[in-house]
């Protein structure tokens, strides 16, 4: 299995009723959701090949409807990243938090809060 599909397997399975998405957030979803992108990703080599052990920076951004809750839910996505864990037959190592940001904003319907977090994800 692809360690993206492993990641957000990871995130569903510890935290309930919030949607977890790649890249982009459907529209009219519900909040709160999560959304992964893959900032920059490493795949080191040698002489003989690939390494077993990768590393990408993941941008996890949480959004919703109160401040509460998207601090609330950003602690859960941490605690449940945190690692090292094993899903679906991808071992991932524990993680490191780069950078939380606050990157709320004015929409068309309403202000949405929405945190964002730069982690450093090592995994084979």
């Amino acid at each position: 299995m692809a360690w993206e599909t492993a990641l957000r397997a990871r995130i569903k399975a510890q935290i309930s009723g919030v949607g977890v998405y790649w890249t982009e957030r459907p529209m009219r979803s519900a909040y709160p959701a999560v959304v992964l992108q893959t900032v920059n990703g490493v795949r080191e080599q040698t002489l003989s090949g690939f390494q077993s052990v990768n590393q990408d920076l993941v941008q996890i951004d949480i959004f919703g409807s109160e401040r509460e809750d998207v601090v609330a839910l950003r602690e859960q996505v941490i605690a449940a990243i945190a690692g090292p864990f094993l899903q679906s037959g991808v071992q991932f190592q524990r993680v490191m938090i780069q950078g939380i940001r606050d990157l709320g904003g004015s929409t068309e319907t309403g202000f949405v809060h929405r945190d964002s977090l730069d982690v450093l994800i090592t995994h084979n």
